[in-house]
């Protein structure tokens, strides 16, 4: 199960990563949402999979999902108030007075690595809570993130994983700081004790088996986030080979044994053994689709979207060069501005919607090239693959781009959902149907296709996105002005 801010995704695996059922059940995105949305989704996909002989062959059960949300639980294990998700922006306040209070020397004492604290980040929301909510604060028994959150509507068991759990736990110490809390005078027993991700967290009662109808007593494993579980999914568990989720935006990363202390726009996490170096861009599919409906005035629901990206193929090959900057919404890594714009540049007299169609799958690989490039040389390592996944990557022409432009071979992973896969990975890992995640993956994760750099489009790349870092640079002010009221006659 992958519990999402847009839709519950729930897919069944056999051992050798075969989908046997998958279905997503969507709603709308909110920087708040009634967590009970997420059950009846559940319940939903659940009852059209009961249709299935599968079904009653479930050995385990791993939920993944976003991470950064909190849900306040009572003691009964009620909601206290919507649950407040990772894109909610109400404590950006506090996060900066936390920047402020907390160098970088006492944030590794608190939390065993240095995180960006930002209005996501879980201690900058519970300062929140308790300035401007105090009674919610008062009756709150336990918090929980939304894949916990359904683990516990599973099991009736608390619990979260070390890893997921990150700016709640010590990730060397594997506990609480508990004097750091006290010094904000926040109660330190409404944040559970964290587990690994691989341990049985509880089992199905007997509840659920007559809500859902789920065999009683089938194990749920604890799991971790859904951009953990992407790297597992796409069978990465040691260094030099790079993740590429191609969704709404582009999660781009890669494992590292080395932990860098300057960051230069790039997110470092310490996940297993390894650090993690990459992040999330604003874009990535998003700005495809806004071109194929917005400008083209296409619908992307219905149309054969890989049949209208074949089309530049009548205009290969293309020395006319536009760069398109993806920031139709800002943009997060490696650059976290949030009035970022998008931009065509080099647009001339005889270019067609097919130069602008390419630009923009040229822009957002160029866009995944300025994150691993960065990361790389932060934690001085090479990556000598990219494995991609999601809905883009169905997309032959626009991986074989992201070869070109990466200079790297890209290979293409059978599951698209690698969230939903690395999951039901820990999950099999967790029941000991393998004896390692790295047995797991083996096993389950299968590549598509392989896609090798063509060195010469790989030189003409080079050559474009130097101008494409410097286009930004150029045009960050005006994009800021942009912003200024006054202008567009605001």
């Amino acid at each position: 199960m992958d519990i999402g801010s847009s839709s519950v995704k729930i897919a069944l695996f056999d051992l050798n990563g075969k989908v046997i059922h998958f279905k997503e059940k969507a709603y709308k995105s909110l920087p708040e949402q009634d967590p009970y949305i997420w059950w009846k989704s559940i319940k939903d996909i659940i009852n059209d999979f009961k249709k299935h002989k599968e079904f009653n062959e479930i050995g385990a059960i791993g939920v993944t999902g976003q991470t950064r949300g909190q849900i306040f639980l009572d003691k009964k294990g009620n909601p206290l108030r919507k649950a407040i998700l990772w894109l909610d922006k109400r404590a950006t306040k506090e996060a900066k007075e936390l920047n402020n209070l907390i160098p970088s020397k006492k944030r590794k004492s608190i939390w065993g690595y240095v995180p960006k604290i930002d209005p996501s980040f879980p201690l900058s929301r519970l300062v929140w809570i308790k300035r401007n909510e105090p009674d919610i604060l008062k009756k709150t028994y336990k918090v929980l993130q939304p894949k916990d959150f359904i683990n516990y509507m599973l099991t009736n068991r608390w619990g979260t994983d070390l890893e997921g759990g990150l700016g709640w736990f010590n990730i060397k110490e594997k506990k609480v700081n508990l004097d750091f809390l006290k010094e904000l005078n926040i109660p330190h027993d409404i944040i559970q004790a964290p587990y690994s991700f691989t341990d049985i967290l509880g089992e199905i009662t007997d509840k659920v088996e007559k809500e859902l109808g789920i065999k009683k007593s089938t194990p749920v494993v604890v799991s971790t986030m859904d951009g953990f579980c992407n790297l597992i999914g796409s069978g990465i568990i040691t260094p030099k080979i790079a993740m590429d989720i191609c969704g709404t935006s582009e999660i781009v990363g890669f494992l590292a044994e080395n932990e860098s202390n300057k960051y230069n726009g790039i997110t470092v996490l310490p996940f297993m053994d390894y650090y993690f170096y990459g992040g999330p861009t604003q874009s990535g599919g998003a700005s495809l689709t806004w071109f194929l409906e917005k400008i083209l005035y296409l619908n992307t629901k219905t149309i054969d979207i890989e049949k209208e990206i074949s089309k530049i193929k009548k205009i290969l090959p293309d020395n006319n060069k536009i760069i398109f900057l993806p920031y139709i919404d800002g943009e997060r890594t490696p650059l976290w501005d949030t009035k970022a714009k998008g931009a065509f540049l080099g647009i001339k007299k005889d270019h067609t919607y097919l130069h602008l169609l390419k630009a923009v799958l040229e822009g957002v690989a160029f866009s995944i090239a300025d994150i691993i490039f960065k990361a790389e040389k932060l934690a001085k390592v090479k990556v000598n693959e990219v494995r991609v996944s999601g809905g883009g990557s169905k997309s032959d022409i626009w991986n074989q781009i992201k070869a070109d432009v990466l200079n790297i071979p890209v290979s293409r992973i059978k599951i698209t959902e690698t969230a939903l896969l690395g999951s039901a990975i820990l999950a099999a890992v967790g029941v000991k149907f393998f004896k390692s995640i790295k047995e797991a993956k083996d096993s389950m994760v299968k590549i598509d296709h392989r896609y090798q750099p063509n060195q010469e489009n790989h030189l003409s790349y080079s050559r474009i996105f130097k101008l494409y870092k410097k286009s930004y640079i150029s045009l960050k002010d005006i994009f800021h002005e942009l912003d200024q009221k006054g202008v567009n006659g605001e």
